[in-house]
């Protein structure tokens, strides 16, 4: 079983997303959000499918799994997968926040110049990440297929 600390998983998060409002809060409440966008990704069927175990050791504060094939994978990647899943539990209520659907359903006035263009984009951008988390795992597959792999 291999592991990986929290904080570099958080920290691979961090990297991806420029939220300002994560920064401010209480450290407990920081890692309670985190955590909670952790253990959305790992809700992800194709994300959670590559793994035989995978258990958060929260007194410790580490990941620790065993991927269902030992084919090379680095500790790296497994932070961009479960980085990527996390920015994808993070866009979620976004995209469905109270301002946008406000925007959306015309709530309190305000003045924005394209509120389905940005309600769009916004679903484009949750759509992209979705499929860079999904072409991630296929080209793992695809590299470590055993029945593609050349014999020597």
């Amino acid at each position: 079983m291999t592991s990986l600390r929290l904080d570099d998983v958080y920290s691979s998060f961090l990297d991806k997303v420029t939220d300002f409002d994560i920064g401010s809060y209480e450290e407990d409440v920081q890692k309670e959000l985190l955590i909670g966008y952790l253990k959305g990704a790992l809700g992800i069927p194709y994300l959670r499918a590559i793994f035989t175990t995978i258990v958060i050791d929260d007194y410790e504060e580490t990941i620790n799994y065993t991927l269902k094939t030992e084919d090379g994978c680095n500790e790296q990647f497994i932070l961009e997968l479960l980085s990527k899943g996390m920015v994808i539990k993070w866009l979620e209520p976004q995209v469905k926040s109270k301002v946008n659907i406000s925007q959306f359903f015309g709530g309190k006035e305000q003045k924005f110049f394209s509120q389905s263009q940005h309600l769009s984009e916004l679903k484009d951008l949750l759509e992209n990440e979705k499929i860079e988390l999904n072409k991630l795992i296929r080209d793992r597959g695809s590299i470590y297929n055993p029945y593609l792999m050349r014999k020597k």
